[in-house]
């Protein structure tokens, strides 16, 4: 997926894919599927998806209220949604090694 935000290009499709966080299934009211990327530029944002429960939730011209987007993060956030989504090792290998 590519969207401009803030004249910007966000893209999937050559950023580098951090990590994944999944919760429910597509069927389901609550359902969210979020992935952290990198740009070669070092900033960070969120590709997600999620059912009409989820903060991805958009009303569709079909009535529809399951939504998908792109959500730029700044250092901060993206390092607050590695440590709720991320293993150790995945979080050390995007953002530096942390105080033991």
């Amino acid at each position: 997926m590519k969207k401009v935000i803030g004249g910007k290009m966000y893209d999937t499709a050559t950023a580098k894919c951090i990590g994944n966080y999944w919760y429910s299934s597509p069927d389901k009211f609550d359902y969210v599927d979020e992935t952290l990327y990198k740009k070669r530029t070092g900033e960070f944002f969120i590709h997600g998806a999620g059912g009409p429960l989820s903060d991805w939730a958009d009303v569709q011209s079909d009535g529809a209220y399951d939504g998908c987007g792109i959500k730029p993060l700044t250092l901060d956030e993206a390092e607050e949604w590695g440590e709720k989504h991320l293993s150790g090792d995945e979080y050390v290998a995007a953002f530096g090694r942390v105080e033991e």
